[in-house]
């Protein structure tokens, strides 16, 4: 009998090792299919994760130390936070760039109107220097038809005093034709009326 207890012993000692040798097995495997899982779950999260957030930042710095070209969006590929993220920077991009569409148009009507702005102001300078040059032809000629109208009137005040003068001297002449005086066969002494000073 204790051939056989002995017997059962080993056979028990021989099952738990056994069973501890399996047990440690299956604890291995579960362990090695748990990081195969989280490996997996790691790489799907970072590549749905960081690979957005990465073409964000590249888009984002595209805008901001390149040439700022308005026309880039972000691509939308998914319907969470990040696709929403996405989808709010490629509006607010959108009305950025009718902003400064706008402003871009409205620089140009200026620019466009400051030119005919310009031009008009030249046709007015011009316009101005004309009206000055005349006016200074004008004011020669008035100032030489003044001269003209003083001689003019210089000559009616001596026309006036040679005329007073002949006017007397006619008139003294009739007065002397008239009187009877006796003379030599008729003849009459011909009077010598004062000379007319000449004015020039």
């Amino acid at each position: 009998m204790r051939e056989e207890l002995d017997s059962f012993a080993a056979k028990s000692m021989l099952a738990g090792y056994d069973f501890s040798q399996v047990r440690m097995m299956t604890l291995l495997l579960v362990i090695s299919i748990a990081a195969i899982i989280l490996a997996v779950l790691t790489w799907s999260l970072s590549r749905s994760i960081l690979r957005p957030i990465r073409e964000m930042t590249a888009v984002l710095s595209n805008i901001a130390q390149g040439e700022g070209d308005l026309t880039q969006r972000l691509p939308v590929n998914s319907k969470d936070e990040i696709g929403e993220v996405c989808g709010l920077f490629n509006t607010f991009i959108d009305k950025l760039h009718g902003i400064i569409g706008q402003v871009a148009k409205t620089a140009t009507q200026v620019a466009s109107s400051s030119g005919v702005l310009f031009a008009t102001s030249g046709q007015q300078a011009a316009a101005t220097e004309e009206m000055a040059a005349k006016a200074g032809t004008l004011a020669t000629a008035s100032e030489e038809m003044a001269a003209t109208i003083s001689g003019i009137a210089q000559n009616c005040n001596l026309a006036a005093e040679h005329s007073q003068l002949a006017n007397s001297a006619a008139a003294a002449g009739a007065r002397w034709w008239s009187r009877p005086s006796p003379g030599w066969h008729g003849l009459r002494t011909i009077p010598v009326f004062p000379r007319v000073p000449s004015q020039r």
